[in-house]
């Protein structure tokens, strides 16, 4: 399940167990518009109790590319270490946006961080 909402140049999305190709679509769609219509934009990303990502979402996250990428500024990860360390890895080659990771007690703080980075 996937939960995106927007506020000025700052998307905010929390992903809760189970990240699947709809979910994938919703993100991708929604940020792609996000990045094209904000030239500095930053992404806030929850990750709450993943369980697993499907082999398909696995796929799709390895190919796809920004169209303006370089209006990504900031991502923070807030979550457990191990979906922190894939996501980055994944998001990495198509951004050159400055990426931090936070722990799950560290959400205002990641907020805090995204609002003034």
């Amino acid at each position: 399940m996937i939960i995106v909402y927007k506020r000025d140049k700052t998307l905010y999305t929390v992903i809760k167990n189970n990240f699947d190709e709809e979910d994938f679509e919703k993100l991708y769609v929604t940020l792609q518009d996000h990045i094209k219509n904000h030239t500095k934009t930053s992404w806030y990303v929850e990750m709450e109790d993943i369980k697993y990502l499907t082999k398909s979402v696995l796929n799709k996250i390895t190919i796809f590319k920004f169209s303006r990428e370089e209006h990504l500024k900031n991502v923070a990860f807030v979550g457990k270490v191990k979906w922190q360390e894939q996501f980055t890895e994944l998001l990495k080659p198509f951004t050159k946006a400055q990426i931090k990771l936070f722990r799950d007690n560290e959400k205002a703080s990641a907020k805090e961080w995204i609002i003034n980075a």
